[in-house]
């Protein structure tokens, strides 16, 4: 049961109760000219990930949001939304004090006091709805999180967006009257993570692995050829750079017992090794061959 004394605390019910309310079949029409406002003419491929905060708090028919709608009607939780004195979508940074937590808006660095903190585990950065009340703010349950990198990025974006188009505008009501243009900066953002995540899944380093019993010779050697430079010279690793045609071919790692030589592709590989063990002909015996990802390498 709700009472006047705590009405957030049925933040959990109240927002699914909210969401189940938009999807009766009598907000059909809205629901689908929501979709089309949250994507853009032009783009049809966006994330939805903040679809569900913009279109309970953001998206407006005759100037109510569903927040609005609900709050008029006479539902269990209407009091819940009556109750709200502000709602806020940004990114924040999660502030830890003792037994107290707060979220710092990044842009503005206002602090919101917290009243649902169990929601929260050890993130330090992430992308939601703060919604007010009388003695502090719940976090709506459909956040998002992100890395300290990526929320500098959407940070950066944002304050230079406002600077260019809104200068004379408060910051605060930049952002609150542009919630939208917000959850279409972080789509570009979650973008451009995805491109690099399958450029990086799609990494590949070719080795071949040789052992010797006489790394002073065959540093002699590799130092002797027009064809080899040292990259790093450290007391555990020596590493050269064969070079072929201006561009380098392969790298050669010396260690006290195996020559490793690393290339990204293998027809390199194969024209290094015919290099390398005709330039040390018995020094080294071949031990092995591999194909590594690139999260093979981070945890060697």
């Amino acid at each position: 049961m709700q009472t006047n004394l705590a009405v957030w605390q049925d933040w959990r019910e109240a927002t699914e109760a909210l969401l189940f309310y938009s999807m009766e079949p009598q907000f059909a029409e809205i629901i689908v000219k929501a979709d089309k406002a949250y994507r853009g003419e032009e783009d049809q491929d966006t994330h939805a990930d903040q679809f569900e905060s913009y279109l309970l708090y953001d998206y407006r028919v005759d100037g109510l949001s569903f927040a609005d709608r609900y709050a008029a009607a006479d539902r269990p939780f209407s009091g819940f939304f009556k109750a709200i004195a502000h709602n806020y979508f940004s990114g924040f940074e999660v502030m830890r004090h003792d037994a107290h937590v707060f979220l710092k808006d990044v842009f503005t660095k206002r602090d919101f006091k917290l009243l649902n903190p169990e929601v929260l585990e050890g993130e330090s950065f992430l992308v939601g709805r703060a919604i007010g009340f009388a003695d502090g703010y719940i976090l709506a349950p459909d956040f998002e999180l992100y890395t300290k990198e990526t929320m500098e990025a959407f940070k950066r974006a944002i304050l230079e967006r406002h600077a260019a188009e809104r200068q004379n505008e408060a910051l605060e009501t930049f952002l609150e009257n542009n919630a939208l243009l917000m959850m279409r900066y972080l789509d570009i953002l979650e973008t451009i993570m995805e491109a690099e995540q399958s450029e990086e899944e799609t990494y590949l380093v070719h080795q071949s692995t040789y052992l010797h019993q006489n790394s002073v010779k065959i540093r002699e050697v590799l130092e002797a050829s027009p064809d080899c430079e040292i990259a790093l010279d450290e007391p555990e690793d020596l590493i050269f750079r064969l070079m072929y045609e201006g561009d380098i071919m392969a790298e050669i790692v010396l260690m006290k017992n195996k020559v490793v030589l690393e290339c990204v592709e293998e027809t390199a590989l194969s024209r290094s090794r015919k290099w390398f063990e005709a330039q040390l002909g018995e020094l080294v015996v071949h031990f092995a061959d591999e194909v590594l990802t690139l999260d093979d390498l981070l945890e060697s």
